[in-house]
């Protein structure tokens, strides 16, 4: 009896010792497994590959924007305000993963990007709002020490527009996300900010004012997001253009100019300045004659087509331009424009010979309809009225060909209408009014290419399955895929069981 005894003690000492060396060896093998887990991970963290599993490379960034992200400096913050039922909201976030990756590489550089959904995070959306100047959500929001740059998301896609009996449609067909960030980015990483200069004192449109027909007060913050300084002049008291001005805007002057201020801005010009000008029907005769300088006629007439109610006129023809290069499938509305034509009888053959270029064309169904005091009803008049396509907005390049080594070339843009981009005009037209103006300011400042990146298609993956293929998809997936893994288990068990 203590025989057996002794025999089961040895036995259970035996047993718990064989216990005790798995219990180790079992330890030990996680052990070097976790040590070899992190040992990959460290190893992969320093020497990896990065690429796209989409043939299309829909969120690739390009080179020159892997060369911009590695080059800034500074304290950057990305705040991306975009509600989740936005339709780009997953290729914003995509390819903003990709900037967030390479920056975080930039060892120069404190970034720090800011996820805040309009919808729910109410408090933070009107920090940021007050702190930026934000009116409308689906934004992202670019800051680099004190400046920033805000860019809307329905400015990073091309649409494809059509006028219809059932009225304007549109198909996506592009997406420049990468453009408008790295444009962004290297905008605030440049040292100057330009000012540009509303002229006052002749009843023009109002950069601070928010009435609809004669405030520009939308157009003005939307200048300043761009990281634009915007001040007033009264050139009746400062006799001459400001040589900080980097571009002037004359908004629908109603008074007529004074003999000196057409001389303060003739002489801007001449020496590389750079303006835009809105007009409005009918044009002082002062201006008319001050173009005709620089070869453009200013007509006393509204561009009509009649599909449109009132004066409005639908514009999505546009001549090749840098102005334009990114609007073949956008249209712009304005509202009551005067015809811009090309006219070189009244410019002096022994200046330099100005070029002028249409930027904006009405179709062929349009014409010139001659002002006059009756209200008569819009009617095409052979022989009276012009027949379309007119222009009504062009791009003057005053050439300096004999020093142009010392002075850069004046330009400006003229506009056939100023409601386009009033607060009213902004809410009542189309994107092309925003587009295509911020497009001639950026390319009298000579920001209209900061990176020549190009806008890259959209792939669509389109999977039609008919009700009976669903059926057998649901059946696969929900039914037979876990059954086999069930069926497993199950065997695995009963084996071991035995």
């Amino acid at each position: 009896m203590k025989l057996k005894k002794k025999l089961n003690s040895k036995a259970i000492r035996k047993m718990r010792r064989k216990k005790l060396g798995f219990g180790l060896g079992t330890f030990t093998a996680c052990f070097l497994s976790l040590i070899v887990f992190c040992l990959i991970n460290f190893i992969g963290m320093k020497i990896y590959y990065r690429g796209s599993l989409d043939n299309a490379g829909d969120f690739d960034l390009s080179p020159k924007t892997l060369r911009l992200l590695d080059n800034i400096k500074g304290d950057l913050t990305i705040y991306v305000l975009v509600q989740r039922s936005n339709n780009f909201y997953d290729e914003v976030r995509n390819i903003l993963g990709e900037y967030s990756f390479y920056l975080r590489k930039n060892t120069s550089i404190d970034f720090d990007i800011k996820y805040i959904d309009p919808d729910r995070e109410i408090s933070r959306v009107e920090t940021v709002a007050n702190k930026f100047g934000l009116d409308t959500p689906n934004v992202i929001v670019f800051e680099l020490d004190d400046k920033s740059n805000v860019v809307y998301v329905d400015d990073i896609v091309l649409f494809d527009k059509e006028v219809t009996s059932k009225g304007i449609t549109s198909k996506l067909i592009a997406f420049k996300g990468e453009l408008a960030f790295s444009s962004a980015i290297l905008d605030l990483a440049k040292d100057n900010i330009p000012i540009v200069y509303f002229l006052s004192g002749h009843r023009e449109k109002n950069p601070a004012e928010f009435h609809k027909t004669r405030g520009y007060s939308k157009i003005a913050a939307l200048i300043e997001q761009d990281n634009i300084e915007i001040k007033q002049l009264l050139l009746a008291s400062a006799r001459v253009i400001p040589e900080d001005a980097a571009c002037l805007i004359v908004a629908a002057p109603v008074e007529s100019f004074a003999t000196f201020e057409y001389k303060a801005i003739d002489n801007y010009l001449k020496n590389g300045g750079r303006a835009i000008f809105l007009l409005d029907p009918p044009v002082d005769q002062g201006l008319v004659d001050f173009f005709k300088k620089y070869g453009l006629l200013v007509g006393n007439d509204t561009v009509v087509d009649g599909s449109l109610q009132g004066n409005a006129l639908l514009v999505s023809t546009y001549v090749r331009h840098p102005i334009t290069e990114n609007m073949a499938r956008v249209a712009t509305m304005f509202f009551n424009p005067t015809s811009l034509l090309v006219d070189n009888s009244k410019v002096n053959p022994e200046a330099d010979k100005p070029l002028v270029f249409p930027l904006a064309i009405s179709d062929e169904r349009s014409w010139a309809e001659k002002l006059s005091s009756d209200n008569k009803r819009l009617h095409y008049d052979a022989g009276i009225d012009l027949p379309g396509p007119l222009p009504v907005a062009v791009a003057i390049e005053i050439n300096k060909s004999d020093i142009s080594s010392l002075f850069r070339t004046g330009k400006m843009v003229v506009f056939g209408d100023s409601y386009f981009v009033s607060n009213g005009g902004l809410t009542q037209g189309v994107g092309g009014n925003r587009t295509i103006f911020l497009s001639s300011l950026n390319w009298l400042l000579e920001r209209e290419q900061l990176l020549a990146i190009p806008p890259k298609n959209l792939t669509v993956l389109e999977i039609n399955f008919d009700l009976k293929t669903w059926r057998y998809v649901y059946l696969m997936m929900c039914l037979i895929v876990p059954g086999c893994f069930a069926f497993l288990g199950f065997f695995v068990w009963f084996a071991r069981r035995k």
